[in-house]
Formats: structure tokens, sequence, C-alpha cells
């Protein structure tokens, strides 16, 4: 049995039946079931079929409520479709504001996700971005979030000591660099906290960043910590990549000259090398009164010369001997500055002898020996080398014998060594030294 043109609203007894096998339209409902009345057959399984009517348009059955205005098909074959157009523009009408803070929000976004910045900051770069355009007088072509979005975002980085790259960023937004430079500076007006920011933090995680990728060992982030402490003065009014761009490429040439290139070290901050060696020749010869400067690579010897006066490598690496005396010293609660009998060796009296003015400066500094020539006599080997208090800065010279060959030091003679009260190490005792 089919059903033809069904609908949900109508019962079994008002459609249109016939048999499958005579197919007479004369059915009749029974208790057993339907049955044709003209050859008896129950019809047990009733076949059902809808003819959807794909020729007339679609309707919409559901009746729409009073804030509903229906798709935009609905509202073109509508009786007033004029009016239905009007109560969509009425609907999708929204403040001047709102619209604005939907782009921020989708320029946000899109910036955050191109530079893969933290999700975290999201939500500050928004308030920030709410609180500058506010003061910003209308008008202004600031004002669009399009231009404003990334300076907000730039600044708000750098203000959480987070690197980000400009060159990235401006590819992305149709800011210029230009109207970025112009903008920085009007900056201050709006937001006076970020000239308080921790900027030394900031150039530190550059170095470490730096550090980090090329494999450096744990001294380089130390020394330039140091020296960056010492030059802060005559340096802070330069950008903060420029600043760690030169303290990576001093530490370098002193250390690191055969690992990695300084050239590398400007690629990496994003600065010219031209730059740093500008930095160096201005803030650290020029302003020191110091001759000899010819470029960043072929001064290297007499700007590492310069670093050790400053106590920055002081920790530099040593001999085996010289740590083992070290170790020796701090076990017998010697400290250093003084000799066995509480002496101290001031930088007057050492600059008396001009061996001892010129490794003064210098800490770990072994002298050079002489071997004596008569195998037969020699019975130990002498070293000498000055270790530096690290409060007070004062050196004081100490002399390592070794009962094994003998040797004399270059530069002194057996009377000098007694008028400075040397101290003589035994290594033939077991354990630490006896002094």
């Amino acid at each position: 049995m089919y059903y033809i043109n069904t609908s949900e609203n109508v019962s079994e007894s008002d459609l249109e039946m016939y048999c499958d096998e005579c197919k007479n339209d004369e059915i009749r409902e029974t208790t057993s079931g339907f049955v044709c009345a003209d050859c008896g057959i129950v019809l047990e399984h009733p076949k059902m079929e809808y003819h959807s009517p794909y020729e007339e348009n679609k309707v919409q059955y559901a009746p729409l409520g009073t804030t509903q205005i229906g798709l935009r098909y609905e509202r073109r074959s509508h009786t007033n479709p004029r009016k239905l157009s009007l109560l969509q523009k009425l609907q999708n009408r929204k403040k001047y504001e709102e619209v604005m803070d939907i782009a921020a929000k989708k320029t946000i976004s899109t910036i955050s996700s191109h530079l893969e910045l933290p999700g975290k900051l999201y939500q500050l770069y928004f308030m920030k971005y709410k609180e500058i355009r506010e003061n910003l007088t209308k008008g202004t072509k600031f004002r669009s979030p399009e231009k404003l979005v990334p300076v907000v975002i730039y600044y708000c980085t750098k203000y959480r000591n987070i690197f980000i790259d400009i060159n990235r960023l401006l590819d992305i937004s149709i800011l210029e660099k230009k109207e970025f430079d112009n903008f920085r500076l009007r900056l201050v007006e709006y937001w006076p906290e970020y000239m308080e920011r921790n900027r030394k933090k900031y150039i530190l995680n550059r170095i470490f960043e730096l550090s980090e990728v090329k494999g450096f060992e744990l001294d380089f982030y130390k020394h330039s910590q140091q020296l960056l402490k010492k030059l802060w003065e005559g340096i802070k009014y330069s950008k903060d990549d420029v600043i760690a761009g030169l303290i990576a490429s001093i530490i370098t040439l002193c250390q690191y000259k055969d690992k990695i290139s300084i050239n590398a070290i400007c690629k990496f901050m994003n600065i010219r090398m031209s730059t740093v060696q500008a930095q160096v020749k201005r803030n650290i010869f020029e302003r020191s009164r110091i001759p000899g400067f010819k470029t960043l690579v072929k001064s290297a010897d007499i700007l590492k010369k310069i670093v050790k006066r400053l106590g920055i490598l002081s920790t530099a690496k040593i001999e085996s001997e010289e740590i083992y005396v070290l170790e020796a010293l701090e076990k017998r609660g010697i400290q250093p500055g003084n000799d066995q009998e509480g002496n101290t060796y001031e930088d007057e009296d050492l600059a008396k002898k001009p061996h001892f003015q010129e490794i003064a400066l210098l800490s770990h500094k072994i002298s050079e020996i002489e071997l004596n020539p008569n195998k037969s006599e020699l019975d130990s080997y002498s070293y000498q080398f000055i270790i530096r208090d690290t409060d007070t800065q004062k050196p004081i010279c100490i002399s390592l014998k070794i009962p094994i060959e003998k040797k004399r030091c270059k530069d002194f003679s057996d009377k000098d060594m007694t008028d400075y009260k040397i101290n003589i190490l035994d290594l033939n005792s077991k354990g630490p030294p006896a002094i």
C-alpha cells in the first residue's frame, strides 16, 4: 500500500491508498488492518512516499516572532521587503567605539598569532590600547586600530622584558617605520611608566638568549652582567638591542673570538656592526682617553686589557696548579689580600717593583718561568701568581714551589721574595699543602 502526498497534520484514514496486487483504490480499514475491497488481501506492510514540492519556493513553516526578520531570501519574498531591510539595519547598528574595539581585538589576535606572543598578554594589549586611545585627540591617524595596536603591542611586550622583532611587526601591520618612530616619542606622554621599566633585565635576557642559542658557558652571561654594570652610566642612552650587542661583542672579543663572529651577534640583535664599533670607540676609548683604536676587531687586544683593568675577567680559566692552591688557601682560612702573618699588600707597595706594576692589575697572572739548564740541579718548580680580593680589590702575590725540579722566577731574586714575604707551599705532604 502506498501513501501519496502525506503530511504530518492528516490521519491515515484521509490518505489516498491503493492495493499492490489489483491496484484498486477501494481500501477498507478493519480490525485486521487495511483490506482491499476487490481481492480481499490484507495489506500488512504499507509503503509510504512523500512528494516534496521542488518546483515551489521555500516556505518558512515556523512563524517569525516580533524580533525576527528572517533570512535574506525570505525578506525579499515578503510583501513589505523595505520594512524588513530597515529592521536589519537597526538590528546591526552599533556604536562607533564598539566597532573600533572589535577591529582592535581582531588586529591584536592577528599580530599575536604571527609573532607567537604569549596569550596571557592579550588583555594587557587591549586595555593599554583603550587607555591610550582615550587620551588621543579625535581626528588623529593614530586613533585607528590598524596603526595604534602595533605600537602598543611592541612597547607592552618590551615592558614585560620579552623580545619582539620590530621588522616582522612592521611587515604584518600597515604601519610604516617613519610613523612608528614618530609616535614613539609621543608615547611617553600617555605611558610614563614605560620609561621606568627595568631595561637591564631586558638587555640581560637578550644576552642570555644569545648564550643559549650559541651554546656558551655561564661565564659569558656573568661577565656580561659585570660589564653592563661597569659601563651602564655611559651607554644607558642607547637602544636596548644596541647595548646588548655592545656588551656581547666585547665579551666575545675577549674570550670567545673563535666560537662566534661579531657579525653573527649583530644579526642576532638586529643591529649593524658599524653601530657597535662606533659605541666602542665613543664610550670606551674616547671617554677613557685611550689611544690606538683602529677597528673593532683590530683593537681587540687593547679592548681585552681595558676589560681586565675593570676586573671583569678575574674569573677566567686558569691553570690547574692555581686552582689547587686557591682551594688550599680557602681550606686554611686565609683571606685573599693578606699573607700568612696578616700583612696586607697595598697597591703602592706592589707598584715599587716593575714586575708587580704590570701584574698587579691582572688577577691569576702566572709569571714567566725560566728553567735551569743544568738538569742535575733541578729539584723543584716555582710558580708565582696574583689573587685579588673581590671586596677590597687588593692583590696579593703567592709563590708555589713544587719539589720535582728546581725553577726560579725570572724577575725575582731570593732577597725580593724574602722582602715581600711570599708564601712557600709544600706539596710533598698529604692532603692540602701546609702553609
